[in-house]
């Protein structure tokens, strides 16, 4: 396949999977080929797909090649952490929210900076402490996001 065609299969994958609040048949393995089809191309010109994977530091390597590895699980995990924004009343800091979640910060977060680039999530202005003793933002989640609960 070359790189044209790739690029038309991933538009098309990725159009049908855009809305993660959606779920759509075979999921995850339309998640997959994109997945499979961003690390072709990528191999064969680094970092053309920057803008298309999750956020991450686009100057680092390491941080391009871990957005690639979790690119096709990414709306699935994005699902997981807005559900625990819908059920929560008092909101959450980044680690209670990745800890209730047994994910990890380096999963949790950008799951987290997805809802809040959307609108569906917000800083409330209260702060808690961290286990380490340092406050830390609640996220709530918005009208919006109430909305698409």
């Amino acid at each position: 396949m070359n790189r044209k065609a790739m690029v038309a299969a991933i538009a098309r994958l990725e159009g049908m999977t855009h809305d993660p609040f959606l779920p759509l048949p075979h999921e995850a393995e339309i998640r997959d080929i994109v997945g499979q089809l961003r690390a072709a191309l990528s191999s064969k010109s680094r970092g053309g797909w920057s803008s298309d994977l999750p956020k991450h530091q686009v100057h680092s390597e390491t941080s391009r090649e871990a957005a690639e590895h979790i690119a096709p699980t990414f709306g699935l995990s994005v699902r997981k952490v807005f559900a625990a924004f819908a059920v929560s009343e008092a909101g959450w800091t980044d680690e209670e929210a990745a800890n209730y979640l047994n994910m990890t910060g380096n999963s949790y977060r950008p799951c987290r900076v997805d809802l809040m680039d959307r609108g569906l999530v917000h800083d409330s202005g209260r702060r808690r402490k961290t286990a380490a003793g340092r406050n830390a933002v609640v996220w709530v989640i918005t009208d919006k996001g109430l909305a698409h609960a």
